[in-house]
């Protein structure tokens, strides 16, 4: 099979793609920092270590199904955030697992910041930064919003139903993370973003701002650091200035949430994936 994009003329790909058949969806995927291998995650528990031309270097099963998966800057380590809220922690060197009861709810996203730091989101609303050395948690965050919940009860005796309402606390919970030395940013199901300092090892907060409709999926820093985009459920990318929390520019051409971004070649391109099923490539100006 050849794969073939263009982006004004310029072919972007033109080599011949392989494709692995795993048993179950793969839910994320992570490179090693030297770009040579990758893991996998998969739903049916098991993880994948394979090469960049995807052949299987090794394979080893997880307790539970694994959503969001995280390799260290050094390779040794990889976490795996797993459905019931449990960190996976593996050393490929010693091919020994340690198991941190992490979250109440799916792991979301996970990114490693050193090879003991590791920063966590999950459905439960909380994000955390933790010493996998230690496995404890150094600093937690959580967002909760109250929302209308809706219950129907019915009268006795007739077959009138009443509408009844409860506002109730609900957690905010992490879609994506993103790094960019000793800073994080944070993109939130009510569709806001959060930038956060880690310099102290702590979560401090710099600014949060409100970015999409409907919710945040993706989040990408520039190679610099200077801007940050975002992808949202409006089908949008927001191109925001970091340092000032600007919205620099808006780019439209998906017709289904933006699920995926990343800046390449110098910030001179950002690349973004949608449910659409489509890769777009969007020239950025400095």
């Amino acid at each position: 099979m050849v794969a073939a994009s263009y982006y004004g003329g310029m072919a972007l790909a033109g080599k011949r793609t392989r494709v692995l058949n795993i048993p179950s969806p793969i839910k994320d995927i992570a490179f090693s920092a030297d770009g040579k291998w990758l893991a996998a995650a998969s739903s049916d528990t098991y993880i994948y270590l394979l090469d960049i031309e995807l052949k299987v270097i090794a394979s080893f099963q997880g307790a539970n199904a694994v959503d969001s998966i995280a390799t260290s800057p050094d390779g040794r380590y990889i976490a795996a955030g797993c459905a019931n809220g449990t960190i996976q922690h593996f050393d490929l060197k010693s091919r020994q697992r340690q198991d941190i009861p992490a979250h109440e709810a799916e792991i979301s996203r996970m990114r490693f910041i050193s090879n003991t730091l590791l920063l966590s989101g999950a459905r439960d609303g909380t994000l955390k930064l933790w010493n996998t050395s230690t496995a404890s948690a150094i600093a937690t965050l959580q967002r909760m919003a109250e929302r209308d919940q809706m219950i129907w009860a019915q009268h006795i005796g007739d077959s009138q139903e009443k509408e009844v309402i409860h506002r109730l606390p609900h957690p905010v919970w992490v879609r994506d993370i993103a790094l960019y030395r000793d800073h994080a940013a944070a993109a939130w199901k009510d569709g806001s973003i959060s930038l956060y300092s880690l310099a102290d090892q702590n979560l401090s907060p710099i600014r949060a701002f409100e970015a999409h409709e409907n919710g945040v999926d993706a989040l990408a820093f520039s190679l610099d650091g200077r801007l940050l985009a975002s992808g949202g459920r409006d089908d949008s990318i927001k191109l925001w200035n970091v340092e000032t929390g600007d919205l620099l520019a808006v780019l439209a051409g998906h017709n289904k949430p933006v699920l995926t971004l990343t800046f390449a070649v110098n910030d001179l391109f950002l690349i973004s994936g949608s449910g659409d099923n489509k890769l777009k490539l969007w020239g950025v100006e400095g």
